[in-house]
């Protein structure tokens, strides 16, 4: 038997990744160790590059310690990665992907962690960088100064904030991973019965090193460097659904369904869950045997019960109807109902033929609300002991997924975030998702109310588990950036807010030909009611009246031409011509607190770099808007707010002035026309502008020009514009707009568009 020395092997399998390989040879044969670390590198090659050339070149530069062993044709991880342990000849083993930058103190800091702690799973953390070339840093650079990568756009670890003792073995990624060799063989190595599929190796590692008693910690002091390679990391993650189903039948536990179902959501579901099992108990073997599968199953993590039909359910490995029948036993009334409709979900996949053996009308009227809310109509049969429910039809479920305008759009984001936290008080589900990695609203201009910013912010990025979805999008976004995670189904709602008026109207059903589309009024009267009840509250509680009869008001939310705040500066300059009295009042956002909350997971140089063109036209609108102002020497009569307002702020805003106007090249109405109207606010539209059509008498419409999208806006012409027109004001014609008196906003009107919108939401979004 092998006498294992005291030290640190570290294994690397690797598949045609020399290029990679190189740069991690590097930085492991560049470590700075004391006396007492004996260490060895064993790279498990199984590709067919230039890898084993690669690792002669360290080794006849005196580099003995790193140990090349060649496998033909392997890709199965589990397999290369126990073979490197078999050669492993120190006590500490240390995994480690073949692309990772590891510090000059990185052995060093693994194997004393060891010596302090025995039987600890060390978690490595990682940054993973935008951009890496070897080339462009040079060898020295990176053995000299390995500090150099702290300057380059990367992305952080996400285990730093969701780390914690909640099973801790949902952290174990093989990336970056040390242990004790004794461990690492007790909990049996990496299982080979993963295969070449990707993922969950390393998790189920984790989980039997859990089972034997190992402690964990999250290395949060030293990082290693991620080279990106993302085209083919992709690839391979889109392909564990095979691993994931492998590794629930390996550990027949809550937990494992509930990390592979409600990932996200574990730490807001395992506490629950938890506390329930104290109360599960375990079906009599007659009824084991009525039923071919029994769901609702709380067994633990740390028990080897063995038995094959018995689940929590959240994530069936059954095919489509393979099923005679489904228990689903009574505990399941006390689960959390997100986790109750993706258990009857799965049910009504694997099965037709659901049971419950409560016999109360109360629980079978909930069961059937449950699966109702799911998207399944169900009915009921009473068949000697138990209640036997059969899929009658499916409907829409009451679970949503809203993927929200981007931050820098925060007229157009308020709405949509109004409707979500509507849907969301009306026991409606809704799973929020942020191009931009945004995870709070408190930085967001027109924020809504602090109660709903606490409900949002609770609702970003949750889990459904296997329960069907509904998408709702909008349109200006699917036009701009299409997500392949949209799909084209009648599970899809999509909202026509459009930006700039399309010259071909196909380009709006491109991809979602499928989906059903809401034209614009539906859009305007979601946003007409949000700012109806926020008018409502804000003049409650805090509404003055301006008398003021020559202050005008606009908003620079979107861009100086995009906003046509040169129109409306154009114009006001002409008005002061014969009104020396005029104050014009322009809000914009402060930028500078969208970048603080952006990409949370970036550090400053990786926002820097996916912000900068946006930034730079932002400056450039900036810039321009002062060079209007001052070339017309009324610095005194303009005064700009850059601020990030509550809703409430926008209404009072608006109150404080006589006129707003809305010059935008642009056709969506954004909110505060809407808070201008009902204010009793003389409000200046153009003519091009979608507005509910009864709004129109309250409005002085402003005839326009029309232009191409690129010309108008001063843009280069691409593919992605040149579909696009863009709209003027007559600026002559908007002054003659400033001195017209317009009739206010009736109740009778009010209502009627309340009516509708209310309807609208109720039937929609809301189903009750």
């Amino acid at each position: 038997m092998k006498k294992i020395k005291n030290g640190i092997s570290v294994i690397i399998p690797t598949f045609n990744r020399a290029k990679y390989l190189y740069s991690t040879l590097i930085c492991l044969c560049n470590q700075k160790i004391k006396e007492n670390l004996n260490y060895e590198i064993i790279i498990i090659d199984s590709g067919n590059d230039d890898t084993g050339k690669i690792v002669k070149s360290f080794q006849n530069n005196g580099k003995s310690f790193v140990i090349y062993k060649q496998i033909d044709k392997c890709k199965n991880r589990s397999l290369l990665r126990n073979c490197g342990a078999k050669l492993a000849q120190y006590n500490i083993l240390c995994f480690l992907d073949n692309d990772m930058l590891t510090p000059p103190d990185f052995l060093q800091t693994h194997f004393d962690e060891h010596v302090k702690n025995r039987h600890m799973v060390l978690l490595g953390c990682r940054k993973s960088l935008l951009h890496f070339d070897i080339s462009q840093i040079s060898e020295d650079g990176l053995r000299k100064n390995f500090n150099l990568l702290e300057q380059l756009p990367f992305y952080t670890d996400e285990r730093l904030r969701l780390y914690n003792n909640n099973e801790p073995w949902r952290f174990v990624f093989s990336h970056t991973l040390s242990m004790e060799s004794d461990d690492y063989h007790k909990a049996g190595g990496f299982n080979s019965m993963f295969g070449e599929h990707w993922g969950f190796e390393d998790l189920e590692l984790g989980f039997n090193l859990q089972l034997i008693g190992c402690k964990f910690k999250l290395l949060s002091s030293q990082f290693t460097f991620h080279q990106p390679h993302f085209e083919q990391s992709n690839k391979e993650q889109h392909e564990m659904s095979h691993n994931a189903e492998l590794f629930i039948q390996l550990h027949n536990c809550f937990e494992c369904e509930l990390y592979e179902s409600f990932y996200t959501s574990f730490d807001e579901f395992y506490p629950i869950l938890k506390e329930l099992k104290k109360e599960f108990v375990v079906p009599e073997n007659n009824v084991q045997k009525k039923y071919e599968l029994i769901f609702g199953c709380l067994f633990s993590s740390m028990e080897n019960i063995g038995y094959k039909n018995m689940y929590l359910g959240a994530y069936s490995m059954k095919k489509d109807n393979s099923c005679k029948n489904v228990l689903i036993v009574d505990i399941f009334f006390n689960f959390p109902q997100i986790i109750q409709m993706s258990i009857v979900t799965e049910a009504f996949r694997v099965s037709n033929c659901v049971c419950i053996e409560n016999m109360e009308i109360v629980k079978i009227n909930e069961f059937i609300r449950i699966a109702k809310d799911a998207g399944i109509i169900v009915n009921a049969k009473n068949v000697k002991n138990h209640i036997e429910f059969t899929k009658k039809d499916t409907v829409p479920s009451k679970i949503f997924i809203m993927l929200l305008p981007d931050i820098f759009e925060p007229e157009k984001r308020y709405v949509y975030l109004w409707l979500a936290s509507y849907m969301l008080k009306n026991n409606t589900f809704v799973n929020l998702r942020d191009m931009k990695k945004t995870e709070t609203i408190e930085n967001d201009d027109f924020r809504i109310f602090t109660p709903d910013q606490k409900i949002i912010a609770q609702n970003f990025d949750r889990c459904f588990g296997k329960t069907k979805l509904q998408f709702i999008n909008s349109l200006s976004m699917l036009l701009v950036d299409s997500s392949p995670a949209v799909p084209n189904t009648k599970q899809t709602i999509i909202l026509h807010d459009e930006d700039y008026k399309l010259k071909y109207d196909s380009l709006k059903y491109r991809l979602f030909s499928n989906t059903y589309h809401f034209d614009e009024s539906i859009y305007d009267c979601i946003s007409f009611l949000s700012v109806y009840e926020a008018c409502c509250n804000y003049k409650q509680n805090n509404f003055v009246e301006n008398s003021h009869k020559n202050i005008f008001c606009c908003f620079m939310e979107n861009g100086y031409k995009e906003d046509g705040i040169d129109i409306i500066i154009d114009s006001f300059h002409l008005y002061l011509g014969n009104n020396q009295d005029g104050l014009l009042r322009i809000k914009l956002p402060n930028y500078k607190e969208f970048e603080d909350v952006v990409y949370t997971l970036h550090n400053h140089a990786s926002k820097y770099s996916k912000l900068f063109s946006g930034n730079q036209k932002r400056r450039n609108d900036y810039i321009q808007l002062l060079t209007k102002i001052n070339e017309y020497g009324i610095k005194d009569k303009v005064e700009i707010i850059q601020k990030n307002y509550t809703i409430d702020e926008v209404i009072q805003f608006i109150g404080e002035s006589n006129i707003y106007i809305n010059a935008s090249r642009s056709c969506f109405v954004p909110p505060q026309v809407y808070v201008s109207i009902l204010s009793g606010k003389h409000t200046i539209l153009g003519t091009h502008h979608m507005i509910l059509s009864n709004l129109l008498p309250f409005c002085s419409l402003v005839d326009v020009t029309v232009f191409e999208f690129a010309s108008e806006l001063e843009l280069p012409v691409s593919c992605l514009n040149i579909p696009y027109v863009a709209f003027r004001m007559n600026q002559d014609n908007l002054v003659h707009k400033f001195l017209e008196e317009k009739e206010t906003i009736t109740e009778e009107i009010t209502n009627l568009i309340l009516d509708e919108a209310y309807k609208i939401i109720d039937t929609y979004f809301i189903k009750k």
